[in-house]
């Protein structure tokens, strides 16, 4: 998949996600590529245009600690669930080296996933990974 292809499908399951949830689930996402230097911003949406790149290293702690755990195939995903404010909540590898990330900035995902909306959600957020699985990100 190309990255327009990617970034139409991703704001499409965004805004699908938000509607099933009834208020916002997620407030923005990303598209983070993971090398030996560092991560790189690809593609973003959402309210922090301005400073989500400088803000990376940080808001990327909690999700990375979750994920150091395990090795990841594209469409796998992970979960931080204590991730606060602006730490990421959720992920999907959606390349061999390109993350989907999203983030809800009030609340963490263990507070998000309390709503019973969440179980509504839950066939989507597969449906997404699944896409991705494939037809990767290249």
């Amino acid at each position: 998949m190309d990255l327009p292809t990617a970034e139409v499908l991703i704001d499409s399951y965004f805004r699908r996600f938000n509607t099933t949830y009834l208020h916002t689930l997620f407030e923005e996402w990303a598209i983070l590529g993971l090398s030996s230097s560092g991560e790189k911003l690809i593609a973003y949406q959402g309210a922090r245009k301005d400073n989500y790149r400088l803000q990376i290293p940080r808001d990327s702690r909690p999700l990375r600690t979750a994920m150091n755990k395990k090795t990841y195939e594209v469409g796998d995903f992970e979960f931080a669930i204590e991730a606060e404010g602006a730490g990421y909540d959720a992920c999907i590898k959606i390349g061999p080296s390109a993350y989907l990330i999203f983030n809800n900035l009030a609340a963490t995902m263990d507070e998000l996933r309390k709503d019973p909306q969440w179980l509504k959600v839950q066939p989507l957020w597969f449906e997404l990974a699944q896409k991705f699985r494939e037809d990767p990100l290249s």
